[in-house]
């Protein structure tokens, strides 16, 4: 796996910084998780700090919160490489080993185009686009110079206002993607995918840690989860952790089905 290193957290003060490289540098990952979730539970986040968790709970034995924790890292910067390597390095260490049911060629071109940035920045650039191309349209209209390079100043302003509907698109499907789908990993060793929300129940099937799952209802404190490949069965709340914590997975939360 690919290391980080502490400095690259910017939350931390200089003392917390340097307790937590020397834990870090003795192998005290413990102490790092502790001083780390520490941050984390007082609103504080970033791709590098999650990163950090990450790398540390590996060392912990806990590959579900590594996966968790490199999910949440790429959710705030998808083209972080060392995270998609990690990520990537760490699913190869789950025990589930399940074959994906068949999506649209069409659909998941798309998808993995706009996981490329997030919402913000693709919306960021369309805007950037749109505005050279107003630009260009309006140094075609106003200047009066026959210059050659005239006749290219149009059509270049209008293919970028063209364009620029790609990136408010993908902005629109990275949106959704992340409201509609409510993902979470597992997080224990084990845990019995039960046909009904009750211990009694019978089991569909055993599944380990590490394992991703998508939430599609939430009964008591026990989640309907979609599996990989098209299973779907009840896992306690205690068995799992949601990926996008605020807004996506909000719906899906024990307190908020209390509320309701």
């Amino acid at each position: 796996m690919v290391l980080c290193t502490l400095s690259s957290v910017p939350m931390l003060s200089q003392v917390n910084e340097e307790a937590l490289a020397a834990s870090l540098q003795q192998k005290r990952y413990s102490e790092v998780i502790e001083g780390l979730e520490a941050y984390r539970s007082e609103g504080y986040e970033s791709a590098q700090m999650y990163h950090q968790l990450s790398e540390a709970y590996w060392h912990t034995g806990s590959l579900g919160k590594a996966i968790l924790y490199t999910l949440r890292g790429l959710d705030l910067q998808p083209q972080h490489r060392d995270m998609q390597h990690n990520l990537k390095w760490l699913r190869s260490q789950q025990l589930d080993k399940l074959e994906p049911t068949p999506v649209f060629f069409m659909y998941q071109w798309w998808t993995y185009l706009s996981g490329w940035m997030s919402a913000t920045g693709w919306a960021v650039l369309g805007l950037v686009w749109l505005w050279l191309g107003a630009s260009l349209l309006g140094i075609h209209g106003l200047s009066r110079s026959s210059a050659w390079w005239k006749k290219w100043v149009g059509p270049v302003g209008v293919g970028f206002i063209l364009l620029a509907f790609l990136p408010f698109a993908w902005a629109a499907t990275r949106q959704y993607v992340q409201e509609q789908t409510a993902q979470a990993v597992v997080v224990v060793k084990q845990a019995a995918l039960k046909v009904a929300p009750a211990e009694d129940s019978a089991t569909e099937r055993e599944v380990h840690d590490g394992l991703e799952v998508k939430i599609v209802d939430l009964a008591d404190r026990w989640y309907k989860v979609s599996l990989a490949n098209g299973s779907r069965g009840w896992l306690p709340a205690e068995a799992i952790a949601l990926v996008h914590t605020p807004a996506a997975a909000a719906q899906y939360t024990p307190e908020s089905k209390e509320k309701r």
